[in-house]
């Protein structure tokens, strides 16, 4: 099921799910933080902007050490976004993105694997779509300090 809001009614959208869930909308940081995105992407006038916005966003509601998003471009190496410079990389060459999983995500959907020495999953990938075509990914990881992704972290990206 899909469900159509006007961006106008996005003020009373947070009244309304606060009220409907009986608890401030801060309680839940992974929908606080959706509907920032969505306000972004909707007032952004750049990728870079739209980018940062996603990699704020997915820091923010999952708690992830480093966030990715890189961009496919029909004969074109992929180009990564990083945070850092602000900008979009020529390659993702050095900075130890899985390749596997960006295949496994492209086939698949929604990826999550784990790497090194941990069985449970401290990788996931989502595509970035525009109905059918496929734009990119947003790349997660988690060191080996931090909680491995969850159901409810993919569901999220």
């Amino acid at each position: 099921m899909t469900q159509t809001i006007c961006i106008a009614d996005v003020g009373g959208l947070e009244a309304a799910m606060a009220n409907a869930q009986g608890r401030p909308l801060h309680v839940d940081r992974q929908l606080a933080s959706l509907l920032a995105l969505t306000r972004m992407a909707t007032a952004a006038r750049s990728e870079q902007v739209l980018l940062g916005a996603a990699v704020h966003a997915m820091r923010k509601a999952m708690k992830v050490d480093r966030v990715i998003p890189i961009l496919e471009r029909p004969g074109q190496p992929r180009s990564p976004y990083l945070e850092a410079t602000r900008q979009l990389a020529e390659s993702i060459e050095g900075l130890n993105v899985d390749l596997a999983v960006l295949a496994k995500c492209r086939s698949e959907g929604i990826a999550a694997v784990w790497r090194g020495s941990r069985p449970k999953p401290n990788v996931a990938c989502a595509p970035i779509r525009t109905g059918a075509q496929n734009l990119g990914f947003i790349y997660c990881d988690r060191t080996d300090r931090t909680a491995e992704f969850t159901s409810i972290d993919l569901t999220y990206m």
